[in-house]
């Protein structure tokens, strides 16, 4: 169990690292790609794998290649979404996304789901339906390196299509987290997995940025590269543990567990520490995600 609460406490980490980035104007691409080359190069140098283990293990390599590009893809999602939707609702989404997978676990390794399980899957859809309705209009604070620093007021279509992508790429990422334990770690080293993981997501970042000309003093600020460190020490935290968590327990316990524990967690520190405001639809969003949950785990 004690991976199990690591995992979570690593997860409410995310949200609170990308909230204080959201409120401290750090360009998201940027956070994302320094926590990614520090993830990197921590793997890379506490556990150093030779280049003819990945050229042996194309398989592999190409799996591990595919969820960096899923990592990056999801962290700027989710930087994106944390802007717009607020911390509460987007890792409420990415935890309700474990339908994804749970499906995936379903119909690929035979892991059936029983009675109570197929009506937490229902009440999953319902909770994200629930949480992604929006009323009127978003306000959130732009970027201030591409907008000027002032408030936006975003399109509740903007809010829905940015969770509503959080939540596939979230749903993705776990599945390719299974593939892993299922196909792969009997003989292959996590830490081989995660080297590649995160060796793709810092490649693409870097690439990304040079593209977007993201590689100024403007952007790479003092802010951003303290909080893409400590990002990229959390995000090694949160797949170590998981791993382990989904090595030992069931995958089918193993999500919904530390996805209900995210929810709440979320829910609580976006409205008690950070005062995001929720509509009636949202909470019993929030209360339905806990429950469809809660059944998911039985």
């Amino acid at each position: 169990m004690i991976y199990l609460i690591l995992t979570v406490l690593c997860i409410l980490g995310f949200g609170v690292l990308f909230k204080l980035a959201a409120l401290r104007f750090v360009d998201g691409l940027s956070l994302v790609t320094v926590n990614y080359v520090v993830a990197a190069a921590i793997v890379a140098l506490s556990h150093p794998t030779s280049l003819e283990v990945y050229a042996s293990t194309p398989a592999l390599t190409a799996l591990g290649a595919a969820t960096g590009a899923l990592f990056i893809g999801g962290f700027v999602l989710f930087a994106t979404s944390t802007r717009i939707a607020g911390m509460s609702l987007s890792l409420s989404v990415m935890r309700v996304s474990v339908v994804i997978p749970f499906v995936y676990s379903w119909l690929v390794w035979n892991e059936t789901p029983s009675a109570w399980q197929t009506v937490g899957l229902v009440l999953a859809c319902l909770a994200f339906f629930l949480i992604t309705r929006q009323s009127g209009h978003v306000t959130a604070t732009s970027d201030p390196h591409g907008e000027g620093g002032e408030s936006k007021t975003w399109s509740v279509t903007a809010a829905a299509l940015s969770l509503l992508f959080l939540f596939v790429t979230g749903g993705l990422t776990d599945v390719s987290m299974k593939t892993f334990d299922e196909v792969f770690s009997a003989d292959h080293s996590r830490w081989h997995f995660m080297t590649v993981v995160f060796g793709t997501a810092a490649v693409i970042g870097l690439v990304s940025m040079l593209i977007l000309g993201r590689f100024r003093r403007s952007v790479l600020t003092n802010d951003t590269l303290r909080l893409g460190f400590v990002l990229g020490i959390v995000n090694i935290g949160s797949v170590e543990f998981l791993l382990r968590a989904i090595h030992l327990l069931n995958g089918t316990f193993v999500f919904p567990a530390v996805n209900i524990s995210v929810v709440a967690g979320a829910a609580l520190l976006g409205v008690i520490v950070w005062k995001e405001r929720l509509s009636g639809f949202n909470r019993l969003g929030i209360a339905v995600a806990v429950a469809a949950l809660l059944l998911l785990g039985n």
